[in-house]
């Protein structure tokens, strides 16, 4: 007997912070309701216990968009749950299908969750948690990714203040999530500051974080020397200062817990029985790689065809 065949509850759940939005079918009765459940381990307990009640603990399908956290983990731990999630990207293209105005009458995304693995079960695949080492290796790679969106919007508030005041430092600073880019903003703060340098200090900077050639660096410090200020404005360069010097305290803890993160991943990827299978895919190297291997999962027989990994991933429709 397939899995949908076997449910009797369909459950859509539009999670957040504080209280998640539940959608609940009981395909018995065909009744529907709908509550609200506190995001707090307590009440999500609570309300599994009365879910195994309710319904004798026979299987219930609970729909979710893709999501990490309090209540995925709550749900992965009972036996009677079948969970079922979507990209939100579906949700979105469900959405705007059905109810293309957009108006505030329209179903609640937990009712259209529901609703949409409901009417269309054999184009869902029940969640399958993979083994703890996979499962540690998605959460690895999800909390590096999140820390990189931290990194990538330090980077360009830093890119945003320097052009108001010292926009040459955009190309003499190196990247500016790197070690290189924060030392040289603690060094010379602004082109005034830099120009008292002498030409040997320069050199010397450079030399500690690369190999550049004679040419390169005799270059460099010449721009350097017959550089002009784009501001002599003493509010302007006094407020570009402080808040350069407040995004460097960030991006600097940043770069390093991104690679702790690479090299905790890269540890528990190389003892990972699948390694090989990801590692011999074209183009996937030391970094994609693990990364790739935490997108698929334990459970590979959940994707049949490319088409599948596309409407999994929210690039095809569903």
């Amino acid at each position: 007997m397939k899995d949908e065949e076997q449910i009797v509850a369909w459950i859509g759940v539009d999670w957040a912070d504080e209280d998640h939005q539940v959608w609940e079918y009981n395909v018995g009765t065909g009744g529907k309701e709908n509550y609200a459940v506190q995001n707090r381990p307590e009440s999500l307990q609570e309300w599994l216990r009365q879910l195994r009640s309710r319904y004798g603990g026979k299987r219930a399908a609970v729909v979710l968009e893709q999501a990490r956290g309090a209540l995925i983990y709550a749900l992965m731990g009972t036996d009677f749950i079948a969970i079922y999630p979507v990209n939100p990207q579906s949700l979105a293209k469900y959405r705007k299908a059905l109810y293309p105005s957009g108006a505030k009458s329209d179903p609640a995304d937990a009712e259209l969750l529901g609703e949409m693995v409901r009417q269309n079960p054999g184009r869902f695949r029940v969640w399958v948690p993979g083994d703890a080492q996979t499962r540690t290796l998605q959460l690895l790679t999800e909390g590096r990714r999140k820390l990189v969106e931290d990194m990538t919007a330090r980077t360009n508030q830093l890119t945003s203040v320097l052009k108001t005041y010292y926009p040459q430092a955009l190309e003499w600073a190196g990247n500016l999530g790197s070690e290189q880019s924060c030392a040289f903003f603690e060094k010379w703060p602004t082109l005034v500051v830099l120009q008292k340098s002498r030409p040997f200090r320069i050199r010397e900077f450079y030399e500690k974080y690369g190999r550049p050639s004679r040419e390169v660096l005799n270059e460099r410090v010449d721009q350097i020397q017959k550089a002009q200020s784009v501001t002599l404005d003493e509010a302007v360069v006094m407020a570009g200062v402080m808040m350069v010097q407040a995004l460097v305290a960030q991006i600097r803890p940043l770069r390093m817990a991104i690679e702790k993160y690479d090299h905790e991943i890269e540890r528990v990827f190389r003892q990972h029985p699948d390694r090989v299978v990801f590692e011999s895919f074209p183009g996937a190297g030391k970094v994609l790689a693990p990364r790739l291997l935490a997108a698929f999962g334990a459970d590979r027989d959940r994707f049949q065809t490319a088409l599948e990994v596309q409407q999994f991933s929210g690039v095809a429709r569903q």
